[in-house]
């Protein structure tokens, strides 16, 4: 949201003095890549710089200033109005109400809910946009001083993202090819190296399994 507009919303809210509490909420876009792996511009890609969208909310009770590490997805914004409505969240939704992460029981404290009682990784789910006859999402494809980059049907992926005070990885599969991607954040933070094949069997093999369930997984099971 540009600073102006933000700003004419916060007087109107203002003036209406209306009883009724009143939450901004802002969010972006996801990231956008120029020039990372050679690949000029785009954003529809598994790795850090495109996924990662930032949020800001703002309103009563909502202590001022603070940055929370905790992990929040887009799923979780159905439940969190629902739920700054006075209302509960139906059972199906996968997402979880950030209030509690929102209010804490002083201005002093921390959250309401403890890390341990949080998510700690997350489901990338992407489709690639393209189709017949060429695999892209143009055909015949871009020139090759085309800036954004066309899409291609065998970009279709999902990732365990996994994200905690321990573990810092991501593991993808690409469903089209079977390729697989494992980054260790912690010790490659702009994931140049591909470890798949060379980290501990058991450990990918963890990581795919924790993948499937949430591929499957809908409503109390996408909470867990």
């Amino acid at each position: 949201m540009h600073p102006d507009i933000r700003t004419v919303l916060c007087i109107a809210y203002t003036m209406l003095a209306s009883p009724v509490a009143v939450h901004i909420r802002e969010f972006s876009d996801h990231g956008f890549q120029l020039g990372q792996f050679c690949i000029p511009g785009d954003k529809r890609e598994p790795y850090e710089h495109d996924i990662r969208i930032p949020m800001m909310i703002r309103g009563p009770r909502i202590p001022k200033n603070v940055t929370l590490h905790q992990i929040a997805l887009n799923v979780d914004i159905a439940p969190t109005i629902v739920a700054l409505s006075g209302q509960t969240a139906p059972e199906e939704m996968d997402g979880r109400s950030l209030t509690p992460l929102l209010f804490p029981a002083r201005q002093d404290s921390t959250p309401d809910i403890e890390d341990a009682e949080w998510r700690d990784d997350f489901l990338i789910d992407y489709h690639g946009q393209g189709g017949p006859p060429c695999g892209l999402s143009a055909c015949p494809g871009p020139p090759l001083d085309n800036f954004h980059v066309t899409d291609a049907s065998n970009n279709t992926y999902t990732c365990l993202r996994t994200l905690s005070p321990t573990t810092n990885t991501i593991y993808c599969e690409f469903t089209m090819t079977g390729y697989v991607e494992y980054y260790d954040l912690a010790e490659d933070p702009w994931q140049l190296t591909n470890t798949a094949k060379t980290a501990d069997v058991q450990l990918i093999a963890k990581q795919k399994a924790r993948l499937e369930e949430l591929r499957e997984c809908s409503g109390p099971s996408c909470r867990k």
